[in-house]
């Protein structure tokens, strides 16, 4: 159960019914990579947008399997790791990456989250740094993850953007860790060395070439900005707004045939928010309709960009 409502994990390890490993005959798959909102935390298997995309497009007379590969906690980068090793084999002719703008971009980043030990890719190749993981990450040296703002930052708007551009400016966070107003390193001694727009790029372009020759077109649906209030924090606004357009202006470049959804501009648009879109309890991940939303606007843009394939 999660939070009172039904799931099931089948045999291949993916939230929902059990599919045979090989794709049917005739019918097309999608492959959904990302965390807890595409997982369905708080929902019952049969309201999680893989199910609900699948409804959608079997009414529209487009039959499709939607696979749910996402795991809760999982950052872009695990993502890939599991598309290398596993989700190519199940044969999707669509894979389809929830990029959550919020945590991506820090989880990205960092060797530890959630008091688990991650992959860390880097370099050329997008080698794991630190193999093997331990189960937990404990011990010595230990430090809760945080990231804290000196009593300065409560009340500088500059700081603010200063706090929040280093999230993604390595250079600039350890410059302000030097002056103790941000400790972002779970661990001693580790320090942030990437750009996490740049490193998900260099993602996007690996996972890209894999899905072209698995015979499959990936689309990067962007989400995140949804949970934050624009208008009440312009330099937060402008941190967040130059993430999203990096990461589309260097999609285009890195990763061609890729396709990029906004699903923060949409929602903005028919004026869905927190209220309309989040757990009452939780306030945060997708209720049922946020799943539902989410699914809608993802069938009309693969509809939209010819990427469903032709009628039966």
């Amino acid at each position: 159960e999660t939070w009172g409502h039904s799931l099931s994990i089948n045999a291949l390890g993916l939230r929902g019914d059990e599919v045979p490993p090989s794709k049917p005959p005739g019918v097309r798959r999608i492959l959904l990579l990302g965390d807890s909102f595409f997982w369905g935390f708080g929902v019952a298997n049969d309201t999680v947008i893989s199910a609900s995309l699948e409804r959608l497009l079997n009414k529209l007379g487009r039959p499709h399997q939607v696979l749910n590969a996402a795991v809760s906690g999982w950052s872009t980068d695990q993502q890939y790791l599991y598309f290398k090793q596993h989700g190519a084999a199940l044969q999707p002719d669509l894979v389809v990456v929830g990029f959550f703008q919020l945590n991506d971009t820090v989880e990205l980043l960092a060797p530890r989250m959630y008091g688990l030990a991650k992959p860390l890719l880097g370099g050329p190749d997008l080698q794991a740094t630190n193999l093997p993981l331990p189960l937990l990450a404990g011990g010595a040296g230990h430090r809760p993850l945080s990231f804290t703002v000196g009593g300065a930052c409560g009340v500088s708007a500059l700081c603010r953007l200063l706090a929040w551009s280093s999230l993604y400016r390595p250079a600039l966070s350890r410059i302000l860790a030097s002056l103790g107003l941000v400790r972002l390193a779970p661990y001693k001694d580790e320090q942030l060395q990437r750009d996490a727009v740049d490193l998900a790029l260099d993602i996007f372009a690996a996972l890209n070439r894999r899905c072209r020759d698995a015979g499959a077109t990936l689309v990067v649906m962007k989400f995140g900005a949804f949970l934050h209030a624009f208008g009440q924090d312009k330099l937060r606004d402008f941190v967040l707004r130059d993430q999203a357009a990096r990461l589309q202006r260097g999609l285009a470049v890195t990763a061609p045939g890729a396709h990029y959804l906004d699903l923060d501009a949409d929602f903005g648009a028919r004026g869905l928010g927190l209220k309309e879109l989040t757990l009452p309890e939780d306030g945060y991940h997708w209720n049922p309709r946020g799943h539902t939303e989410a699914a809608r606007r993802l069938s009309a843009y693969l509809l939209s960009q010819g990427l469903l394939g032709a009628r039966p």
